[in-house]
């Protein structure tokens, strides 16, 4: 036996001794994330949790109230249970958890939906621009040929830029006393403003 062939068979038995010790489930929660974002993001802007501000609400009532379809009612607000973002009595009567009552109720000064709303309506759709961005070099956003002005010149997605905005600076500045400057030189905002162009880090 060779000394090419005495290397390949070592690196073989080591690939099958790692895969035997080594555990997939970081990986899976990295790739089905988008899952939970998406649950999220859904839930916010039916404003789900400020209609359950009064207290418990039962299935049938509360999928009326949302507007959505039965089929998929139960399924949905079950994934938010899962979550932890609402809580399920055993008579399936469904209330906001406690993170959901501090921080997704609309109208309260604690309220980070408006960021949430943003991120779902502008980051969300960036994000899957990220392989023509790497492959190409070039800055993408799903305005396509559009201008930011013929863009924001729509009321509605002006108002969501704006709210999530303030919103992303409030959050910011609670999390880190210290955010200013320094804080656009992490290094994800560096990656960002690089693949995408910075007007889409910051919008």
């Amino acid at each position: 036996m060779s000394n090419s062939d005495v290397v390949l068979h070592v690196r073989k038995a080591l690939n099958v001794q790692q895969a035997k010790t080594a555990d997939p489930r970081r990986i899976l929660d990295i790739a089905y994330a988008f899952w939970q974002s998406k649950v999220l993001f859904t839930a916010v802007e039916l404003d789900l949790f400020t209609k359950l501000a009064q207290g418990p609400t039962d299935l049938g009532a509360l999928t009326s109230r949302l507007g959505i379809h039965q089929r998929s009612a139960r399924d949905f607000l079950d994934a938010l249970v899962a979550l932890g973002l609402l809580d399920r009595t055993p008579d399936n009567h469904y209330s906001n958890s406690s993170e959901a009552a501090a921080y997704l109720v609309s109208g309260t000064s604690s309220y980070i939906g408006d960021l949430i709303k943003h991120l779902n309506a502008r980051h969300y759709q960036n994000w899957n621009l990220l392989t023509r961005a790497l492959l190409t070099g070039e800055p993408q956003t799903t305005l396509g040929t559009e201008s930011y002005a013929a863009f924001y010149a729509d009321n509605s997605a002006q108002d969501i830029f704006l709210r999530g905005d303030q919103g992303g600076v409030h959050i910011s500045k609670w999390l880190n006393p210290d955010f200013g400057e320094s804080s656009l030189r992490h290094p994800l905002f560096a990656f960002c403003s690089r693949v995408f162009g910075s007007a889409l880090c910051l919008d």
